[in-house]
């Protein structure tokens, strides 16, 4: 049974939303059933770096207690389904705990027809990216090598020790694989040290001046730039995803 890719942060800033995007693109571009989702309901912006008119919004769609599946449209450009956020207008706060876990229940049980299910999650821990990720069969956490972003995202890791998967590290926008490594070298210490677990590396993503074009362009960055650094390195970290196992939930 496919479970729950979520991305998660614990900054802001860090390319998580462009990187679910394209990680979804290139997963779609070898064949694979992929549903891509913007969690990040009060910041919502999938639909918005694709071009794409706003859907429903998922965060008006949990309140109203609507089937997710209904929600569910497809990319033909990238191939892949969405489950857009934008557009909401409408927050949680208030929401009964029951409401936001049926619709957690719901986005599992949608994730069946899918290969891969890629979930963009809103940067820190409130409530929605918590119920997630204790639902999440992988995560995936993105930061770069700055201190206060490894500070934050060993904060995360700590915060959800006890209901997440063992993470994995994706190093965003560095300058190449040595900075890379070292930012997932250093998380993955004081990950050991002090929480006695392991933080294991899914790659780099080096840095490309491309990409923060495409996303004013609002086109797939991997069509519009294949041949850049960042392409290289994104296409790595798809084939290596495939080979990560789903923690068992």
């Amino acid at each position: 049974m496919t479970g729950l890719t979520v991305l998660a942060s614990g900054k802001g800033g860090v390319g998580k939303t462009f990187l679910a995007v394209t990680l979804a693109h290139a997963l779609a571009r070898r064949g694979r059933r992929v549903l891509l989702v913007d969690a990040d309901l009060g910041l919502a912006n999938i639909e918005v770096q694709l071009g794409l008119e706003p859907g429903i919004a998922l965060a008006r769609a949990i309140r109203a207690g609507l089937d997710l599946s209904t929600l569910v449209r497809h990319h033909e450009r990238c191939g892949f389904a969405l489950v857009g956020g934008s557009g909401a207008g409408v927050v949680l706060r208030g929401l009964a705990t029951a409401r936001l876990e049926r619709a957690a229940d719901g986005l599992g049980t949608l994730a069946r027809r899918f290969d891969d299910v890629l979930v963009d999650l809103p940067s820190g821990l409130g409530r929605v990216a918590s119920t997630l990720v204790a639902r999440a069969s992988r995560l995936i956490v993105v930061g770069n090598n700055e201190p206060t972003t490894l500070t934050d995202n060993y904060a995360f890791i700590k915060l959800t020790r006890e209901t997440a998967p063992e993470p994995w590290f994706l190093a965003n926008d560095v300058a190449d694989a040595a900075e890379g490594s070292l930012a997932a070298t250093t998380l993955a210490r004081v990950c050991r040290r002090f929480l006695g677990l392991d933080c294991r590396d899914l790659g780099h993503v080096r840095s490309d001046p491309r990409v923060p074009e495409a996303i004013r362009r609002q086109m797939p960055y991997l069509d519009r730039s294949p041949g850049g650094p960042a392409a290289a390195d994104i296409e790595r970290v798809a084939m290596r995803l495939l080979d990560v196992p789903e923690a068992a939930r």
